[in-house]
């Protein structure tokens, strides 16, 4: 993906002021039939059933930005190659 590089620079900032290189960040959103980590807010909410009220269950899913949310630079998903 031809980005920015804020999200990247962030994750390698926080694993060392934290000191734990095994930090992870809840970021993996599938673009284009590609697993890519992008910032992403993640939802969660209750589907509704057959009679129209809320599962007991809950389901989440993310929202993804069209632009870097540190830098302002439009995020460009088109020009991604899909993996065959």
């Amino acid at each position: 993906m031809k980005n920015c590089n804020c999200f990247k620079e962030l994750k390698e900032g926080l694993k060392i002021k934290t000191g734990d290189a095994l930090l992870s960040i809840d970021s993996l959103m599938m673009i284009r039939r590609r697993w890519e980590e992008v910032p992403a807010i993640m939802y969660h909410y209750h589907k509704k059933n057959k009679n129209g009220e809320l599962c007991k269950k809950e389901s989440s899913s993310p929202i993804s930005f069209n632009f870097c949310p540190w830098c302002g630079k439009k995020y460009d998903y088109e020009s991604q190659e899909v993996e065959k």
